[in-house]
């Protein structure tokens, strides 16, 4: 289940972290819904986070993001500070700034309240998509300290299936265009880049290396514990327990089975305790 911001959930596991900060702040929100500059200094406070991330757009969800009231738990509802059973839709632009320039000063600003370093995750539509920042860069001396470049292979559950197969260039191509736009002014060496985009087995994750970027994978990590696709994220039925707030889905002692086939096309270790393809064992709950 996603959870929309920093779940107590990653800080068990000791890991540093990039806490993402989205178009509507959730988890930094105020009780009208304003962002809140004492919430994120809460967490900035965390030791385990490490630097901010501006999700200016992902891959798949350019119309933004969509919760449904009923998957709005009162755990979830506390995490992202929204009421509880209310339907949430995220808008595909952030109320904070309007521009580069004012969007560089909400990074310093950022900065400044947290001493952390502070990032954006945007998506290339085309060569001349990070044209205008680059540009202001060199100008200004203000900037980013990294940007996670998502290609149109990102995937969600939250959107439209057209947009998750068409919007973006692919991750190679648009981390190359970064590359070489920041390389121009002559900023390369002040922005870290990231490539996020289903670099999932050995051949794809050193490529954005090789493109002068550094490799971000999630999607590997999402099949590790059974991602399957079954395109039921929005039902709150997910079969394998990963999209769904349902307390009885969750229930260890249940067994959930992804749809007939998909068992033997996609043998991964499962959490939900299903029995294993060709007679192998199944990763436990």
């Amino acid at each position: 289940m996603s959870f929309g911001s920093l779940s107590p959930y990653p800080l068990e596991g000791g890991a540093p972290i990039i806490a993402q900060i989205g178009s509507w702040p959730f988890g930094y929100r105020d009780a009208e819904g304003h962002f809140s500059w004492e919430e994120l200094k809460r967490k900035a406070d965390l030791s385990q986070v490490k630097a901010f991330e501006l999700k200016l757009a992902h891959g798949t969800k350019i119309r933004g993001g969509h919760l449904p009231g009923h998957k709005v738990t009162p755990e979830i509802a506390a995490i992202r500070r929204v009421p509880v059973g209310k339907t949430v839709e995220n808008p595909n632009r952030f109320g904070q700034f309007e521009d580069v320039p004012t969007m560089m000063d909400f990074i310093q600003r950022i900065r400044q309240e947290t001493g952390k370093g502070v990032g954006l995750k945007m998506v290339m539509g085309g060569p001349d998509s990070l044209d205008d920042l680059a540009l202001h860069m060199a100008r200004t001396g203000k900037g980013p300290d990294f940007i996670t470049i998502d290609g149109a292979e990102g995937g969600s559950g939250a959107t439209f299936e057209d947009m998750a197969d068409t919007m973006g260039l692919p991750v190679k191509l648009a981390l190359a265009l970064a590359h070489n736009t920041l390389l121009r002014p002559g900023i390369r060496d002040r922005v870290v880049l990231i490539a996020s985009g289903k670099p999932v087995t050995a051949m794809r994750s050193p490529a954005p290396f090789c493109l002068g970027g550094r490799c971000g994978a999630d999607r590997g990590m999402m099949i590790s514990v059974s991602y399957i696709r079954t395109l039921q994220c929005h039902l709150n039925t997910c079969s394998v327990r990963m999209a769904t707030a349902d307390p009885q889905l969750h229930d260890p002692g249940r067994r959930h089975l992804a749809p007939p086939g998909v068992e033997e096309a996609f043998p991964y270790p499962s959490p939900a305790g299903g029995a294993a393809p060709k007679g192998r064992e199944k990763g436990s709950p």
